[in-house]
């Protein structure tokens, strides 16, 4: 799909027309936040450092929220690569659908904002949330 959430303009109905034409993930941010969720920040070229925050604890808003429903009832597997670990424990929290982290690797194993901390792979696996990274 795309790497954000920032090509919908801010429209579920994006989304929807988006998977009626075959989509089937969707990362929600980039190196920037969105309407949607809250980024990691660290894009290429700097020094790896997060942003500052937007949204309230840094993770996913009610907007956030909506999206994740509507990706679930869409058959669309959200893509947590790049978004903040909070907005990552918090889509976890109310999916019951596997996510995917297309693009993102083990924060223990190289200690980049954008990769999975051992919290979140500890939510990750058979009998959890059995998504990819």
């Amino acid at each position: 799909m795309t790497d954000s959430s920032h090509m919908l303009g801010n429209s579920l109905s994006t989304i929807r027309i988006l998977a009626r034409l075959g989509v089937r993930y969707l990362t929600l941010t980039h190196v920037c936040h969105s309407s949607f969720a809250s980024s990691a920040g660290g894009g290429a070229g700097t020094d790896g450092s997060s942003i500052r925050p937007v949204h309230h604890n840094n993770g996913l808003p009610a907007f956030g929220r909506e999206l994740v429903h509507e990706l679930n009832r869409l058959g669309v597997m959200v893509d947590l690569s790049h978004v903040s670990p909070e907005t990552m424990h918090d889509v976890l929290d109310m999916t019951d659908v596997p996510v995917a982290f297309t693009h993102s690797g083990a924060r223990g194993i190289y200690n980049h904002p954008r990769n999975v901390p051992d919290d979140v792979l500890a939510r990750l696996g058979p009998g959890k949330n059995e998504g990819i990274v």
